[in-house]
């Protein structure tokens, strides 16, 4: 499996097909960002020469040791109207600022060996993560590892972590549930290990069987208790949602309104939402695994973070299928059958209806599903809904609400930490 190497950063292999967007992307980087500048870079901007030197000095302020650009109207003032960059256009990409050369990506620094990642605050880098058929996260890479580093015993353990989560995402053999609990074990277990190198006992195994409560909140056992109930692992998320801090109002609305019961019939009816809600997973075991410390707890925000997404992605998931699914229905006037339902195997349906006229499951410029067969449509990487089609807008909604969550979790220390505290263990709710 090959992984992509930049220098000393080792990334994962879907790395290689990152591209920035630039003027056609929907959620400009640019625009709404407080945009700060590197002391490296400054020293750059105070010596060019010509009409860019002179302008970036003018549109630069420095405050409490702080220097960055002043936005005109929420866009940086180096955005032109086509929404290209005038430094690159003019001077390359040797012009940016670091902020603006690196995001989305981000490095976890390991002994001898640097992991690179791109952030889901892009939507770029959301669609590729959201829509690999079999996540890549490192491979093997404990060989890389310094020896005589001080940090090796912790880096190691974090490699196989790792290298244990991305076995199980792989894996052909265990059902997608299986892979859920086994993945939060080996997150937790990984966290135990890190800290008993920390603090100098040794703790548990992540390749051992460790099967918390919350690993069950899919269960269709929890769905006898009400459509409005909800496992506690998922009310104490929800819980500390009005102590965070946001940006605006649209991601704890999208929460409080989005129902569990939603999510968890969405996870038991339809592979493509399980497969994205994985390939998150994956995503967060990169970002967050190395930032094991011994106070910052991964598996809590890891966690905590997994039930926001599947929430998020879930309310336009269920809203755009059913709509599809119904329309799908009124094309089929001969039909004895009701519409499609959100939440049914439509595939299923379809094969009740045998006096229906249309050929079931034909979806026009939108992805075709039929059986076992899947065909692409065009920016959605995923092929088939488990009999429901998969479409542009469902998929371009579930990386909305990707991006929603990173901008407002992700790009927060203060979220950050507050859904990764220690005594905020969900794996005991």
């Amino acid at each position: 499996m090959a992984r992509v190497k930049k220098e000393q950063i080792i990334f994962p292999g879907y790395y290689r097909d990152f591209k920035c967007r630039a003027s056609a992307c929907s959620n400009n980087c640019c625009i709404g960002w407080e945009i700060d500048i590197d002391g490296e870079t400054l020293q750059k901007y105070r010596s060019m020469p010509g009409e860019l030197g002179e302008k970036i000095r003018t549109n630069i302020r420095t405050e409490r040791e702080i220097t960055y650009f002043l936005m005109k109207n929420g866009r940086c003032p180096f955005l032109g109207e086509d929404n290209l960059c005038e430094i690159i256009s003019t001077v390359g990409d040797g012009g940016l600022c670091h902020i603006c050369r690196e995001h989305p990506r981000f490095y976890n620094e390991l002994s001898g060996v640097t992991l690179g990642g791109v952030g889901m605050s892009c939507e770029a880098a959301a669609e590729l993560i959201l829509g690999q058929d079999k996540p890549e996260l490192y491979g093997d890479i404990s060989r890389l590892l310094d020896w005589n580093d001080e940090d090796f015993e912790i880096s190691s353990h974090l490699c196989r972590g790792l290298l244990c989560a991305e076995n199980i995402l792989r894996s052909e053999e265990l059902s997608d549930g299986e892979k859920l609990s086994r993945l939060l074990s080996a997150i937790k277990n990984t966290e135990n290990k890190i800290e008993g190198a920390i603090f100098g006992a040794d703790i548990g195994d992540c390749e051992k069987a460790f099967l918390p409560p919350s690993a069950d909140i899919f269960s269709d056992k929890e769905n006898q208790r009400g459509e409005e109930w909800e496992p506690s692992a998922i009310a104490a998320v929800k819980g500390l949602l009005p102590t965070l801090e946001f940006m605006s109002n649209k991601l704890p609305e999208k929460i409080s309104k989005a129902k569990w019961s939603r999510a968890r019939r969405l996870w038991t009816d339809s592979a493509d939402y399980r497969r994205v809600l994985l390939n998150c997973l994956g995503y967060l075991a990169t970002r967050y695994i190395p930032k094991a410390d011994g106070d910052f707890s991964p598996s809590s925000f890891i966690f905590s973070s997994f039930v926001i997404l599947s929430l998020l992605i879930s309310d336009g998931w269920c809203l755009n299928w059913g709509k599809e699914c119904s329309d799908r229905g009124k094309e089929q006037p001969s039909c004895d059958k009701e519409p499609f339902a959100c939440g049914e195997k439509s595939l299923d349906r379809a094969k009740e209806q045998s006096g229906c006229d249309k050929e079931p499951l034909t979806c026009g410029e939108k992805s075709l599903a039929c059986g076992k067969e899947q065909v692409n449509c065009g920016k959605a990487r995923i092929g088939c809904c488990e009999g429901a089609c998969l479409s542009d807008k469902i998929f371009s909604d579930a990386v909305r609400a990707a991006v929603l969550y990173s901008e407002e979790i992700e790009y927060s220390e203060e979220n950050v930490l507050a859904l990764g505290q220690k005594d905020a263990d969900f794996f005991d709710k």
